[in-house]
């Protein structure tokens, strides 16, 4: 992607909003209206429309859950919206590096490390 730089790894998003709808004008608009209104910032934002164009998908990272009462004034207020789901992003599971590397050495003819953030492999060399 040209002109792109420093894209984040990890946002501070802690949920999704999920909003399947109508492809009509104005439906995230009003969406975002509402999660503008409660202070809420978004991180990440996709918006898929299905063949035909008559339905699409919005994925919506924030910064917090947006409340229930917004969610359920978005439900009533706009026929266009099919559904809205509030999702807990799952931060990344911590494990043992170190101890995951010292048994896939073991386990391996491979040579296992560490590269900057990326683990390597290598075939160890047989000696004679």
């Amino acid at each position: 992607m040209p002109n792109v730089v420093n894209l984040a790894a990890r946002t501070p998003a802690t949920h999704r909003l999920v909003v399947r709808h109508r492809d009509r004008p104005g439906v995230l608009a009003q969406v975002l209206e509402a999660i503008k209104a409660e202070q809420i910032n978004v991180q990440e934002m996709e918006n898929i429309v299905f063949e035909g164009a008559e339905a699409a998908v919005a994925r919506i990272n924030l910064d917090k859950a947006p409340s229930g009462a917004t969610l359920d004034r978005l439900r009533a207020g706009n026929e266009d919206i099919i559904e809205l789901n509030v999702l807990e992003i799952a931060l990344p599971r911590v494990f043992d590096l170190a101890g995951s590397l010292k048994r896939a050495r073991a386990a391996s003819d491979l040579k296992v490390g560490l590269l900057g953030s990326t683990v390597a492999f290598s075939r160890k060399s047989s000696s004679c």
